[in-house]
Order: structure tokens, then sequence, then C-alpha cells
């Protein structure tokens, strides 16, 4: 069996040491998945589903248009929902309960969204030292030639071009209204009429230690799609990549992330996030540090766990898996457990499943890092998290680590990528 490459845990978690009863209950719960494809309209059935009661073993169920159905015995329960692309790849989400949190759940399907337009053009007045992102409100290109394509929906369309320099430090932006669009459209980006250079911010975080690394990000949501700035890379001083004033517009939201490390190989990452409504936030609180351990692993059969520290009753984890095969296959896969759920259970786990596809599963020899965090408030004004990580080969002993800068970016990225839809709530 071949282990999962990235795995992205959001688990909820309530207060450390008062844990809620979770013994059998008397008579079996009737629970239920419902899959719902892109715009929600129409459901699909996974790849592979499977259903765990308590903490007893995964076993495959079989669905109808996206819809299972299954009995527990216990109040915790959890699905495993697995994506089999095209290309081979897979994708699985795990999502853990209580049967406080209700008995029926609706997740996203394996169904890709397929953006219907494209907004395409060439680029120009960008040296061959440097490098452009592109996003629209919906998708995100990093072309490799003087040429960018980039999907969009039906109706409003913008788009942020950055330019970055050798080092991968953001120069100057393009921001363009297209108006509705109702057909593919051609927009050029010529970056030595169009482009402003960014705004650069000071940005106070409270708590940094010195020696500590931060590294920034932020982007700028417009009704329901969002678009991004370029990460600025590590420095011991912390400043935010904006839009320049005469970019931004009325009906605005920002969002800006600090995330910190160590230089001297120390456990802990802290990452500050907050969302504000048309002006940029000046300072970011950091959490106290905190660590998590190291990631308890086997390889055959294939099972990673983490021991659940005491935390706060409002606190949730997100932990973040990345893996890729020797053949370069890389996966996702995001474990989703509720407060209620953490509150009786003193582990977070991933435990092999006997009936598992080989395109969801991994094997001895896959590397893989990961992360797990504290969300103390996340997407809201001073939102902050603590996280630690580590990368090993599956089969060998996994120890927490300082994850290297490339290694952070890679995380910062995947977050980003999965942060809005991997929700399972």
């Amino acid at each position: 069996m071949r282990l999962v490459p990235v795995v992205v845990l959001t688990v909820g978690c309530g207060g450390g040491s008062g844990k809620d009863p979770d013994g059998p209950i008397s008579e079996p719960a009737a629970i239920s998945l419902t899959l719902r494809d892109p715009g929600g309209a129409s459901s699909s059935n996974a790849a592979f589903v499977a259903v765990r009661d308590g903490d007893g073993a995964w076993t495959e169920v079989t669905g109808t248009g996206g819809v299972y159905s299954a009995r527990v015995m216990s109040n915790r329960y959890g699905w495993w929902i697995g994506c089999v692309r095209a290309s081979g790849t897979g994708r699985n989400a795990i999502v853990y309960r209580h049967l406080d949190d209700g008995v029926d759940l609706e997740a996203r399907s394996c169904a890709v969204r397929t953006l219907p337009l494209t907004i395409s053009g060439a680029i120009t007045g960008i040296p061959e030292t440097d490098s452009a992102e592109v996003y629209s409100l919906w998708a995100f290109d990093a072309p490799s030639d003087a040429a960018y394509s980039v999907g969009t929906e039906v109706g409003p369309a913008q788009i942020l071009a950055s330019r970055l320099d050798d080092d991968f430090r953001g120069v100057s932006v393009i921001r363009a209204d297209l108006g509705t669009l109702a057909a593919d459209a051609t927009r050029d980006l010529a970056f030595a009429q169009e482009a402003q250079p960014f705004a650069r911010l000071p940005l106070a975080l409270p708590g940094l230690r010195p020696g500590e690394l931060v590294e920034t990000f932020s982007g700028v949501y417009v009704g329901d799609g969002a678009m991004y700035l370029p990460f600025e890379s590590p420095s011991e001083t912390a400043e935010l990549l904006a839009l320049p004033p005469a970019m931004r517009l009325p009906g605005d939201m920002f969002d800006a992330t600090a995330s910190t490390t160590l230089q001297n190989g120390a456990l802990a990452e802290r990452r500050s996030i907050g969302t504000f409504a048309a002006t940029l936030p000046t300072t970011l609180t950091l959490p106290a540090p905190r660590s998590f351990g190291d990631a308890t692993v086997t390889a055959a059969p294939f099972s990673i766990g983490w021991k659940l520290p005491a935390l706060t009753a409002d606190a949730q984890l997100d932990a973040l898996w990345i893996s890729t095969s020797r053949t370069q296959r890389l996966m996702i896969t995001s474990v989703a457990a509720t407060p209620r759920w953490s509150a009786a259970s003193t582990t977070i786990d991933v435990t092999e499943v006997a009936a598992i596809p080989d395109a969801l599963a991994q094997s001895p020899g896959d590397t893989f890092t990961w992360s797990i965090e504290e969300v103390i408030g996340a997407f809201a004004p001073g939102g902050s998290i603590a996280t630690s990580g580590t990368q090993g080969t599956v089969g060998s002993a996994l120890q927490a680590h300082l994850p290297s800068r490339a290694e952070l970016r890679t995380l910062h990225e995947t977050r980003l990528a999965l942060r809005r839809p991997i929700r399972f709530r």
C-alpha cells in the first residue's frame, strides 16, 4: 500500500483536559455523506469512500448519485473521500466528526471545476531575469514565456499581474478590470506602460524574537473571487507587499499573512493571519511558540499520528502533509476534525485503509513534509497560528525540524491553494 502525499489536516479542538464522553451509544446512528459537484446543483460518486466508527477500522461504502449512508455505534465517526485524477494522481479528504455535530455531511465531490472562459494575451516589459504571476479572480498562471492564459468565470472579470525579480521579490503590478465577460477574452499586459510599483508597508509583529525570519503575503478579495500578491522572502523585519493605493477599489477585502521561523533550527513556525475591510493592517499579533512533537509513523501497514497537547476550547488545528512518490507523483489529503470530535480524542491519526485504490495510497520510500498548526481565530483581524513541521521518508523515523525556506514556500503555496476550496464545515 502506498502512502498518501499531501495531507491537510483541519482539526477543531476543544479544551485539552475536559474530554467529552466517548463511549458506545445505545443504538446505531444513521449518518450520511452527500458529495456536491462544483456549483452545488448535482452530485457524483467519488473513486473511493470509506467510513470509520470511533477508532475502528475504515470500511469502504458505496453510494448512488454522490450520496452515501452508514450506521455507527460510537459518538465519533469519520468519512474518507478519495478522488483519482485522470493523470493517475489522487486527492484524499478525511473528515472526523461527532454525532453532536450532526449526522449529515455535505462535501466537495471529485468533479473538477472547469472554468468556462479563458483570458489570455502577451506579456511585455519583463527582463529575461525576471518572471511573472497572473491571477484572475478564479485561477492562477505562472507563465514560462511571454504569454499567459488564465481561466475565469462568466461575469465580472479582473486580472492581477505581478512582475518578480530574479530573487522572486515583487517589483510591480498591473490590475485590470475587464468588465463582464460572456466569452473568451484577450488582454495583453504591458509592464513598461501599465505597471505601478508595489506599496511596501511596515508591519509590526508583537512577540517577534531575535533572529526570527518573517515571510509575508497578501491578497485582495472581490466578491467571491480572490487574487494574490507574491510571497515576500524571509527577513528579520516585517514588511507587507500591497497594491498601490490607486489600484485599491471600493468593496475590496484584504488578506494579510505573516509567517515566522528561527534561523537556529528551532521547531516552531508561527503564522498570523488577518482579513481586513478596505485597509491593510499595521500590526499582526504572533502567537506564543507551540510544538506538537514528532510524527509517529509506521510503514507496513502505513499510519501517521500526532498526540494532541492541551488546547483551549476555541482552538482548532490545521495540519498539512505534502508528499511525492519516487515517480514524482504528488497527492493531497485533507483531514478535518470538528472541536467536538477532538474534545473526545487525544490523537489525530491517519491509518491505512485496506481497500483503498493504489492511486490514493503511498509506499515505503515516498517522501513527504508535514506541519500541524493551532489556529487561534483564522481569517479575522489578529488571527494567529503556531506550527511545527518535519520531512522524511516513509518507513523512517520522522523527527520534527525547522522546514527549509523552499519547504515553507511550498507549504504556504499549498495552504493558499487549498484555503477556501477545502472546508468541510
